[in-house]
């Protein structure tokens, strides 16, 4: 590349050497009112022509090279990015190959036609007491203390999985003690402290927010067949039994 850019430079340099000869001898040429002076003016004309050619085919080249050096570097950075990422403790990487249920969770994208759901999403699983369990992208549930109970949250603006504030969006669905999803819908079983009818269930559907409630489990089973074309589990599984499944 140095050797290249020395030709070019060469080139122009050789350029306006002999743009400054012709005119030269074209100025001397028409003092004399020599018969040949105008040969002289077109050849300085012709030596102009390649000079501004030489000077743009250099500009042009160093363009380039300075986009393919910042495209270079803005590669380098991001691969350093992504590496310091998968040294963050924090996220589990090795279960996107080694987790059977995040492998599943991974099968919904195709089958939901997400093609940018970010890795994190699946290999974050909380800190100390905090618990977070992902379900189909971008929905997951959230625990605090002990995995009796969960909440529901959605994900889709959130970009880093293991800060505070980071966009999450709650889906007024909580105290969730069990549940069963597929890739459109989520069956919860919901606990209701000091209230006559101690246990409901709600019928979440993922695509639109939608919210459906439900006296008993087979008729939320019922109506999330009918209505939402579920395809999942009829037997529901405990919040801490789900967490294990990441473990």
């Amino acid at each position: 590349m140095f050797l290249n850019a020395l030709s070019y430079v060469a080139f122009i340099i050789l350029s306006g050497i002999v743009l400054l000869t012709c005119l030269v001898l074209f100025i001397v040429r028409i003092s004399q009112n020599h018969k040949h002076r105008w040969n002289w003016l077109a050849a300085t004309i012709g030596s102009l022509l390649l000079l501004l050619f030489s000077i743009f085919v250099f500009t042009r080249k160093v363009v380039s090279t300075v986009k393919n050096i910042g495209e270079t570097v803005e590669s380098k950075l991001e691969e350093s990015f992504e590496e310091l990422k998968l040294l963050d403790s924090s996220y589990a990487y090795v279960k996107l190959d080694s987790c059977e249920m995040v492998k599943k969770l991974r099968e919904f994208e195709n089958i939901n036609g997400i093609n940018a759901a970010p890795k994190e999403f699946y290999v974050y699983y909380g800190f100390n007491d905090y618990y977070r369990m992902p379900l189909a992208y971008p929905f997951s549930l959230h625990s605090t203390d002990i995995l009796e109970t969960g909440s529901l949250f959605n994900e889709k603006n959130v970009t880093e999985f293991n800060v505070n504030d980071n966009g999450e969006i709650e889906c007024d669905l909580e105290n969730i003690t069990s549940f069963a999803f597929d890739q459109n819908v989520l069956i919860t079983e919901v606990k209701q402290p000091g209230k006559k009818t101690n246990t409901i269930y709600f019928i979440y559907e993922f695509s639109t927010d939608k919210k459906t409630k439900c006296k008993s489990l087979a008729e939320a089973k019922k109506v999330a067949r009918k209505q939402f074309n579920y395809r999942g589990y009829d037997t529901l599984i405990k919040v801490i039994e789900y967490k294990k499944l990441f473990d």
